[in-house]
């Protein structure tokens, strides 16, 4: 996964291909007139959560870029080798996936723990939907 990268000294998230970046700080109205703001899908009526998907060496990356009333609050982060659904969700699959995700963080950060300046990042197995996610948490 070489497309997507985590700058540990700045927080952020960069999408190498489409020449994205997504930093704290990143302002709504920014986002929104941006060309990956544009390509994004608002996945949430109530609440500014944005979704986009890109292609990273045959790995599907999803993002889930979630803002406040103003800024960008974190991103969650999943790399999956196939479209996933509920109807072949797995938790043995759920599990490879973390693992993944953990190389990924050592490979861009070290090793963890992930605190920073600008905030923090986790991979992390949800324990109430068993979903696997990185989660980049901007501020303290």
């Amino acid at each position: 996964m070489k497309d997507v990268n985590i700058d540990a000294a700045s927080g952020t998230l960069r999408i190498i291909s489409c020449g994205w970046s997504f930093a704290p700080g990143l302002r709504l109205a920014e986002f929104q007139a941006s060309e990956a703001g544009k390509s994004a899908q608002q996945i949430s009526k109530i609440s500014n959560h944005y979704q986009i998907r890109v292609n990273d060496e045959g790995w599907l990356c999803g993002l889930v870029l979630m803002f406040g009333a103003e800024s960008i609050q974190g991103i969650l982060l999943g790399f999956s080798e196939t479209e996933m659904t509920w109807a072949d969700w797995k938790k043995d699959k759920e599990e490879r996936r973390k693992k993944v995700h953990d190389n990924f963080l050592r490979a861009q950060l070290g090793p963890p723990p992930y605190l920073y300046p600008w905030g923090r990042v986790v991979s992390a197995l949800d324990p109430h939907d068993s979903t696997a996610r990185i989660v980049i948490h901007y501020g303290r």
